[in-house]
């Protein structure tokens, strides 16, 4: 369950803490490939605080390795001191991502691999007064039985603090590093790869009494890729990428239970190993604006939904910019014992450190959880994009894949044996369609986890 060995970056897609990284993940997840666009969360916090009671779905499951890796450390708060530690044991039939029936070439042993994954983690919070700190860390290793050249280490570390000021006003201080193989997702060739990331944020939310709410935020990241190819083809440095990002919301309570109002953000992202022609490295600007609503019913199901505008400003010219409209819209329920959550929405992505300086995206998400009883529970879902990447022409590498079209499926169940140990069966099926077809595949893959929380 990906949620249980890595938390996703919600944080990461709202504009009322884009930028505010934190938690590391509590240990590694289902090995997937190129990254599903997961769903922008609406910054609008709905005026009730009750939270759900009941089972909620896990929108990060499906994901697999390709969920984000930090998430906001608020989480975190109230756990005291906590270890973990987990065995994810795959097995995939195709874990070079190649298309068809093609050779995996000489980088390869085979086309087909098991995978083992330990990791053990720690997560620590404590209250100092009104204010509350916390800290996250975990360590791994992937190990390949066959593709051993394959074989990294995943280190995650974060840490921060929940801010009280005064009666009306909050904020919130992270910061996070990571260092975890890039092979599977990210990049569309599998090559032994690691991406080391650096993010630090801050927000502030003030409140007044007639419901009227306004947030900022800033974020800094710095994602930098080493590549250790035993053909020496492939040099990602070409990707490293630093970015700023401002945001800024103001909404206002609709009764008890919903929220209206206006978001905005800008972001610059560098790459400083991308040098032009005309001299400096290529820079690009995302800058978007829209509208939000959320509502809340009771403490099972809750919606919300954005429609607004984004564009993308180059420092080249004649390069393929963009401007057009962006949206979300996503429900959730959380009953006694079916938890479920859909989700769609356009997107554009940047500053991600991967081939292409940014991509537009559609997508489709879903996932249900159902408990059969208190120890065992089911669940299934979905996953859909479809994406355009943009480089440079200048820069051939940025343009390796022109589009994409992809689609995951999972279904997995979960059984607690006791209240430290717990077990995870997933079977996920992933298909690509691209342009160019080089990088089009099929992959199927088996997951058995094995988990210790004391």
């Amino acid at each position: 369950m990906a949620s249980r060995w890595a938390v996703g970056e919600s944080g990461l897609k709202t504009l009322a803490g884009i930028g505010l990284f934190g938690a590391a993940l509590v240990g590694l997840a289902p090995a997937a490939a190129q990254v599903v666009p997961l769903p922008p969360v609406i910054p609008g916090q709905v005026a009730s605080t009750t939270a759900p009671t009941g089972v909620t779905s896990d929108p990060y499951r499906v994901f697999g390795d390709d969920a984000p890796v930090f998430a906001g450390l608020g989480v975190l708060g109230g756990l005291g001191f906590r270890i973990s530690g987990s065995l994810i044991t795959e097995y995939s039939d195709n874990i070079a991502r190649v298309s068809g029936d093609d050779d995996v070439g000489g980088r390869y042993t085979s086309k087909d691999d098991w995978i083992f994954r330990p990791t053990v983690a720690v997560n620590m919070s404590r209250d100092l007064g009104r204010q509350t700190v916390f800290l996250s860390g975990s360590i791994g290793r992937q190990y390949f039985a066959r593709n051993t050249m394959l074989n990294s280490n995943n280190l995650n570390v974060g840490g921060g603090a929940s801010l009280s000021l005064g009666n009306r006003c909050g904020g919130n201080l992270k910061a996070g590093y990571s260092n975890r193989g890039t092979q599977l997702g990210t990049f569309e060739e599998v090559i032994p790869s690691e991406q080391e990331r650096v993010s630090l944020g801050a927000s502030a939310t003030c409140r007044t009494p007639g419901g009227l709410s306004g947030s900022l935020s800033y974020g800094y990241s710095n994602a930098t890729n080493h590549t250790h190819d035993p053909l020496n083809e492939v040099d990602r440095s070409f990707a490293n990428v630093n970015s700023n990002h401002f945001g800024a919301n103001i909404g206002y309570a609709v009764g008890a239970r919903g929220q209206v109002g206006l978001q905005g953000s800008w972001s610059k992202n560098r790459y400083p190993n991308q040098l032009l022609p005309t001299g400096g490295s290529n820079r690009n600007e995302i800058v978007s604006g829209s509208v939000f609503a959320a509502y809340r019913v009771g403490s099972s199901l809750s919606a919300s939904g954005s429609v607004g505008k984004s564009e993308v400003r180059t420092n080249v010219p004649g390069s393929s910019a963009f401007s057009g409209t962006t949206w979300n819209v996503s429900m959730n329920y959380s009953g006694p014992r079916i938890g479920a959550g859909i989700s769609t929405g356009r997107s554009v992505s940047g500053g991600a450190g991967g081939s292409a300086n940014y991509s537009i995206g559609t997508f489709f998400n879903t996932s249900v959880n159902y408990r059969l009883n208190d120890r065992m529970s089911v669940a299934g879902g979905i996953a859909t994009s479809n994406s355009d990447y943009r480089g440079l022409e200048q820069l051939p590498e940025t343009e390796a894949v022109r589009s994409s079209k992809s689609r995951r499926y999972f279904v997995g169940a979960d059984y607690s044996m006791s209240k430290i140990f717990s077990f995870s069966l997933d079977l996920n099926h992933q298909k690509r369609s691209s342009d160019p077809s080089g990088y089009s595949y099929d992959e199927n893959s088996i997951l058995l986890g094995i988990r210790a929380r004391f």
